[in-house]
This record gives structure tokens, sequence and C-alpha cells, in this order.
């Protein structure tokens, strides 16, 4: 993974690719616009917005961009990704499925549904072996995913009026 001011410079562009703003991206991620404008100078960015960061520019950025293995991305017989459609695509796209013959969407619904399969039973083995990856949506899985804040939150036990631990 790219570090540094070369994240840095990797962010930028990737901003620049997908048409967005410091302050959209700051949204995004949960982090004041200054924050941003930091990453995008030192490119210091807290590890916890890292998958969520490759995530978020897949659409205009592979893995390679940041810095990360190519195959990372997708097995060698896998399509390149495609962007996700707007809004009006997708309204257009329902439109030209309804005009389809009834046999005809069928077999488009089939092709639809095994390319869905593919794609979440590669999502599935890219988590399990790269866990890091994680997209931020996810939620942990077990306790040993969730924060180190968490832990030790659960860990702590109340002090007793002498100011010792137990």
């Amino acid at each position: 993974m790219l570090t540094g001011p070369a994240l840095g410079d990797a962010v930028r562009r990737a901003m620049a690719l997908k048409k967005v703003k410091q302050r959209h991206v700051a949204e995004e991620f949960g982090v004041s616009q200054p924050s941003v404008s930091e990453w995008l100078r030192f490119g210091r960015i807290d590890k916890k917005h890292l998958s969520h960061l490759v995530a978020y520019f897949s659409d205009v950025a592979d893995f390679a961009h940041w810095g990360l293995p190519a195959e990372w991305g997708r097995a060698a017989d896998a399509p390149a990704p495609v962007a996700l459609p707007s809004d009006e695509q997708e309204a257009r796209l329902v439109r030209a499925f309804r005009a389809v013959l009834d046999s005809d969407r069928a077999s488009i619904l089939a092709e639809v549904e095994q390319r869905a399969a593919y794609v979440a039973e590669l999502a599935q083995m890219l988590a399990s072996q790269r866990p890091s990856l994680r997209l931020a949506h996810e939620t942990p899985t077990d306790e040993r995913d969730r924060p180190i804040a968490f832990a030790q939150k659960a860990d702590k036990k109340p002090h007793s009026s002498t100011g010792k631990k137990p």
C-alpha cells in the first residue's frame, strides 16, 4: 500500500476521476474537511479508513492504483470491475428489461444470478484471505474482529475508593 505523499497523490487522483470534492470525501468517511486536506498533503490516513478508501474509489481506481497487488482485486479470468449505474441508467435498464420477451428474461436473470454468486464468492474469498480489506459496511463477525477500544472497555474493572486495582 502506498504511504506518505504518494498515498495523498493517489487519493487526489482518485477524487479527480470520481469528480468528488474534499467535503464529499469528508462526509463519506465521517471526518472533517481539513482532515481530508491533510490526507492529500501528507498521505497520513488512519488505518481504519484504508479498506473503505479502496472500496469507495473502486469504480475509478483499481488495487494497483493504491500500490496493492492487482491480483488482490480479482481473479485472473474475472471481468474488469464495472461502475454501478446511476439512478437514471438503472431506470433505463429496467425499462429495457421489461421490453425483453418473457422467454429471454429467464436466461438473463439466470446469467445475472450466476454473476452475482460469483462476485459474492470472490468477495468472501478475498475477505478471508485479507481481513484488513474487509469493506467498511461489513460488521465484525466475532470478538477478535472488534476494535481494540471495545475490548479494553470490556476488560476494565471499577477501581475501589483507594484508587488501587482489585
